[in-house]
């Protein structure tokens, strides 16, 4: 049976006859998924998919940033549940969304040792090295 307009295989069966007739209808098909995010980078999956799928999808921020919020809503703007990246097929088309913000960095010296930490879990320690005429001071790793 050809889909209809909206991307739906609809059926319908009639078992027995007249007053005691039963008509059972179904409608199948794969439902569209949308990806949006900011221009600090991306989330990306599957473009369609079948009611009660397991949908995985990836959220990937640019350099310098980190993940601020994901959201997964169906087409009557209704949330759907999501486990990490991850989410079961509603049976409404839905959008995920994912916006990300910049790292803000702090730098704290004490004297030959100076921590960077950012605002995920991982600071990163510097030790410090003198130049050839022990004037200048850098850091590195």
């Amino acid at each position: 049976m050809p889909p209809t307009g909206d991307g739906f295989h609809k059926a319908a069966i009639t078992l027995g006859e007249g007053d005691k007739s039963k008509t059972a209808s179904v409608t199948y098909g794969r439902n569209v998924i949308t990806y949006q995010s900011d221009d600090n980078g991306n989330v990306s999956g599957a473009a369609s998919a079948t009611v009660g799928s397991k949908i995985e999808f990836t959220v990937t921020p640019s350099a310098n940033y980190t993940i601020d919020a994901i959201t997964v809503k169906d087409a009557d703007n209704q949330n759907v549940t999501r486990t990490g990246n991850a989410f079961t097929m509603p049976e409404k088309n839905v959008t995920v969304s994912a916006t990300f913000k910049a790292i803000a960095y702090t730098v704290t010296v004490n004297g030959a040792k100076a921590t960077v930490k950012d605002n995920t879990p991982n600071p990163v320690t510097f030790k410090r090295r003198y130049s050839a005429f022990g004037l200048n001071k850098l850091f590195r790793l």
